[in-house]
């Protein structure tokens, strides 16, 4: 009982000086969380001890964040050198397919490069159609696992070209995502033609890791000086 008195007295002690229930446990060897908080439910801290329980509790919050920071960075290195070796080794039964060269042209001028997304967007359904088997074929995405959005100026509305560019792909309407409709200060059509543009989306990181994989190696093949 005596032993059980002093370990009290010291948690109290601990609380005050800013130690976190955690830490507290820590020092106090088969203390449960229950005995704890009865032990210490009537303590009130000073605003200088809630100031320093806060800072020790930031600063462990901190050395958590960069060690997981560190941690993430490390994988992320480790998935993209074997994302690269992917690519690699894949390389060579695919430089042959002119529709691996002309897929890969296209996304390199045309593609997303930044910000993780493996997208395309264009007004010419050709490209569209092409780089939709491209993915296909050299990413094995499905093709009903691929997403569409048409970006158009809003007097085009009444045309409903969702409805041109499904029949045009062959693609279901379901894998259409919100139409976006871009600012114009005119209220008609400046150009009847146009269809508008669409962007080809098949997500993921990896995606995109391979694909500028293959452009850097590809281009290590041309030996251009």
């Amino acid at each position: 009982m005596k032993e059980r008195i002093i370990e009290k007295q010291l948690a109290i002690k601990l609380r005050k000086s800013g130690r976190s229930y955690n830490e507290i446990r820590s020092r106090i060897p088969n203390l449960s969380k229950g005995t704890l908080s009865g032990w210490l439910k009537y303590i009130s801290l000073t605003p200088g001890q809630l100031n320093n329980l806060e800072k020790r509790i930031n600063s462990k919050m901190d050395k958590a964040r960069f060690k997981a920071a560190i941690s993430n960075r490390k994988k992320r290195i480790q998935r993209t050198k074997a994302i690269f070796k992917e690519a690699s080794s894949s390389l060579a039964g695919f430089i042959t397919n002119p529709l691996f060269i002309i897929g890969l042209s296209l996304y390199w001028a045309e593609g997303s490069k930044r910000g993780g997304n493996t997208e395309i967007i264009n007004s010419d359904p050709m490209i569209i159609k092409i780089m939709i088997n491209w993915f296909n074929k050299f990413l094995d995405i499905p093709r009903e696992k691929m997403k569409f959005r048409l970006y158009i100026h809003k007097p085009y509305a009444d045309e409903k070209l969702e409805k041109y560019w499904s029949q045009g792909l062959k693609i279901s309407l379901n894998q259409f995502q919100s139409t976006v409709y871009k600012f114009t200060p005119y209220n008609f059509k400046k150009i009847p033609d146009y269809k508008g543009c669409l962007r080809l989306y098949v997500g993921g990181i990896n995606h995109l890791r391979k694909i500028l994989g293959w452009q850097k190696l590809f281009v290590k093949t041309l030996q251009i000086k």
